[in-house]
């Protein structure tokens, strides 16, 4: 369990790493698991020397690996010979989240210096943020002794905080399982935007599996206890988590809550046991994937997904240059999922119904420490729908502090909305928004040029036009 925060080269770390915990900053009006989730029916079966209450409240946590470790290899039918328990400082588990993600980021950038200067900005944001990690590399579970200690001191009640732990056991162990049946370093897709979608599935899974688990253990409140900590509902401040207090719930929420639900819809199909293993061996790549299970897989969004990106190639712009690399991103970052039922089901039906397509990448400039520039297209079921969500992320980009609306540009046929705002150190952040047909482009990047802005998204909604005229005279 792990810390994650807003920006997206944070989010880009947190997707990537499918075998991690977190804890978030406080909210109280974070649902209890259970809410967040449809009720699952398990049979109410025993395996041997399972049950956490037929343990001494004083058992250790080997004691309480082991039998989490027999647990999930009595339910999924596989061994896991050699996995340990590691208690370690936060030092250690870095080197493997370091590890993870040099693997990641040199697949995505061809210029190595600069991936090099990437991996740090995504790193020196980490230390002290996973509570605990499975590594493949190590046949092991890593957990963190401060955030172990910290999550112990926050409970009173002795059994609760045991089956709290075997909850958190649980969990890694259903990651170490998965990983030996279907070679998860293997299965996954080295990109960004993949690890977002990717990160939902494995972890759902570990979660959904681990709620199983608890209703035969009796863990089910333990696991309801590690929900609030990763979700920040414990109140008080406390130094082990201060680090977080800056951080967005929207991804681990995305990963943890709607990953679950995904996968509890899929189980829930005829061929439920069929199709979680299909999916665990060829996870989805499109993010939005994930909020919409009835549609698995949705091979034909995903080919208007790539007909998005592709578009952007033939575009003849400095960014389209060998001094800049662009790379595939999930287009839910800053999302936020955690609204009533009633908002998260429209937010839900808009990118899964009125928008067809959403693609997002961030252009980096290679000899350049300056921010990315961040790009988002999408593609409405009609032209009205396009406008009207032109408009709200022209006024979502108003709203906030300190921005001011630049002059709207109407042509007849593209329509680009502007703002600009100062930022840290007196920098300005400027953001552009376009509509033409049934295409949307938003632009964000800080002290970019608005000129050259421009001329992208002028360019790019052309492209998309021109290649949709095309495609509907074939």
């Amino acid at each position: 369990m792990r810390v994650f925060s807003a920006p997206a080269l944070v989010a880009v770390a947190t997707a990537m790493t499918l075998s991690a915990c977190a804890v978030a900053p406080v909210d109280t009006t974070r649902r209890s698991a259970s809410d967040a989730t449809l009720p699952i029916v398990v049979p109410v079966e025993k395996s041997p020397a399972v049950f956490v209450d037929d343990l001494a409240p004083t058992a250790s946590w080997q004691v309480l690996f082991d039998r989490a470790r027999q647990l999930v290899e009595w339910r999924s039918s596989t061994p896991l010979d050699g996995l340990e328990l590691h208690l370690v400082d936060d030092g250690v588990i870095a080197t493997e989240i370091n590890r993870e993600t040099r693997r990641l980021v040199h697949a995505q950038f061809k210029n190595s210096a600069y991936a090099e200067r990437f991996i740090n900005k995504i790193t020196d944001a980490q230390s002290g943020t996973y509570l605990a990690l499975y590594s493949a590399h190590h046949n092991a579970v890593f957990v963190s002794k401060p955030l172990l200690d910290h999550f112990m001191r926050g409970i009173e009640d002795d059994g609760l905080a045991q089956r709290a732990a075997f909850a958190l056991f649980v969990h890694e162990a259903v990651h170490a399982a998965d990983d030996r049946r279907h070679d998860i370093n293997k299965v996954r897709t080295l990109d960004f935007r993949a690890a977002f979608a990717q990160s939902a599935v494995y972890e759902g899974h570990a979660q959904w599996q681990s709620r199983k688990l608890c209703v035969i253990a009796g863990c089910l409140d333990g696991l309801d206890a590690l929900d609030r900590f990763m979700f920040g509902t414990v109140a008080g401040p406390n130094q082990a988590s201060q680090s977080a207090n800056a951080l967005s719930r929207n991804v681990i929420e995305y990963a943890y809550v709607e990953g679950e639900r995904f996968i509890d819809s899929l189980a829930s199909r005829p061929n439920g046991e069929q199709a979680l293993e299909r999916l665990l061996s060829a996870p989805p790549v499109d993010p939005i994937q994930i909020l919409d299970p009835p549609s698995w897989p949705d091979n034909r969004r995903e080919l208007r997904n790539l007909n998005l990106f592709a578009s952007l190639d033939q575009l003849d712009h400095p960014w389209n240059g060998n001094r800049y690399e662009r790379i595939q991103t999930s287009p839910l970052k800053g999302v936020n999922l955690r609204a009533d039922p009633a908002r998260r089901a429209a937010a839900v039906d808009g990118f899964t119904r009125l928008l067809t397509a959403m693609a997002s990448m961030e252009i980096h400039a290679m000899d350049s420490a300056d921010a990315p520039v961040d790009l988002t297209i999408l593609e409405g079921e009609s032209d009205g729908t396009a406008v009207l969500f032109a408009r709200t992320l022209h006024a979502n980009n108003l709203s906030h502090a300190d921005a001011t609306e630049l002059e709207t540009l109407r042509d007849g046929v593209t329509t680009l909305y502007s703002t600009r705002r100062t930022g840290a150190a007196d920098t300005i952040a400027h953001t552009m928004v376009g509509v033409r047909g049934r295409h949307i482009l938003q632009l964000a990047g800080v002290g970019t040029n608005p000129d050259v802005m421009e001329a992208y998204a002028i360019g790019a909604l052309e492209q998309l036009a021109a290649i949709s005229a095309a495609s509907l005279s074939n």
